[in-house]
């Protein structure tokens, strides 16, 4: 597994540094972005939450029930599903709280997977993976005023306005985190930090969690899921056949449709990401 971090570290730096010189020099137009972000959900994003379908069995063990593999998947994906209905009517009643929740889950699980991709002692951990999670969130904010609208397009509200006009905070910011994520000594880490934060700064919102979410957070998730999955080849099947059928549907709503309705699209994207972040989380706390 240390050999595979390896080797998928080298390959998503080497891609997040030409993606994110060959966008910024592209300047997508807005729509162009939620374009982007919509297909590479359908290819990367969408199918992997199915690696839940690994971990349920030992998510509904360390929940106290028993049985066989199959009766803990069950139980596990009723629960799951549950849960995310439950988060999904708790959005749509109270979507400012429901946003709130998303943010802090999403800071935990990205923070606290990246600092086990990279073999942080468990204090090292509690420390750096909930700054590294809070880092990507803040920056993205201080750095672009847009954002702002993008969480009131999220939430329905007029609440949320840009903190700064400007890059200057943000790059501030981002140098300290860079600095404390010294303290680690795991240089990998530290060039891999000073990688997002150079491309949450140059690129706008939508693409830098666009690459963050498909070349580092997600393949890091597979690797991780792989290890409960006795036949990897069959799963793999499942998961580039979810993908194959995502793609057509969301390429399909991304090119033909209206802008306004590809707008709606992307709420609708990200409702049903944080319902599937919020059963993740729960579900597989020990997991990061």
């Amino acid at each position: 597994m240390e050999l595979i971090n390896k080797q998928h570290y080298m390959l998503a730096f080497l891609l997040s540094v030409a993606l994110t010189a060959g966008l910024y020099a592209a300047a997508p137009t807005q729509e162009q972005q939620i374009i982007l972000l919509l297909l590479f959900a359908g290819l990367i994003g969408i199918p992997h939450g199915l690696t839940d379908w690994w971990l349920l069995p030992n998510a509904s063990k360390r929940m106290g029930f028993s049985g066989s593999v199959a009766k803990l998947r069950a139980i596990g994906v009723a629960i799951y599903l549950l849960l995310m209905a439950c988060f999904l009517m708790f959005w749509l009643v109270f979507p400012v709280a429901g946003l709130a929740i998303f943010l802090c889950l999403s800071m935990w699980h990205f923070g606290m997977q990246d600092a086990r991709a990279h073999g942080l002692s468990d204090v090292q951990k509690m420390i750096h993976g909930p700054l590294r999670g809070a880092s990507l969130i803040f920056i993205i904010y201080l750095a672009h005023p847009q954002t702002s609208e993008y969480f009131n397009l999220l939430t329905q509200s007029n609440m949320f306005t840009p903190i700064v006009a400007n890059h200057n905070e943000a790059i501030w910011l981002a140098l300290l985190y860079i600095l404390v994520s010294v303290s680690t000594m795991r240089w990998r880490y530290v060039c891999e930090s000073a990688l997002l934060m150079t491309m949450l700064i140059m690129l706008p919102p939508l693409l830098s969690f666009t690459l963050y979410f498909c070349i580092w957070h997600t393949p890091r998730h597979y690797m991780h899921a792989l290890q409960y999955s006795c036949n990897h080849r069959g799963q793999i099947v499942k998961i580039m056949f979810f993908s194959v059928c995502a793609i057509f549907l969301l390429g399909y709503l991304s090119i033909v449709v209206s802008f306004e309705a590809k707008m709606q699209h992307m709420v609708v994207f990200f409702q049903l990401l944080a319902a599937l972040t919020f059963s993740h989380v729960v579900l597989n706390r020990s997991e990061g």
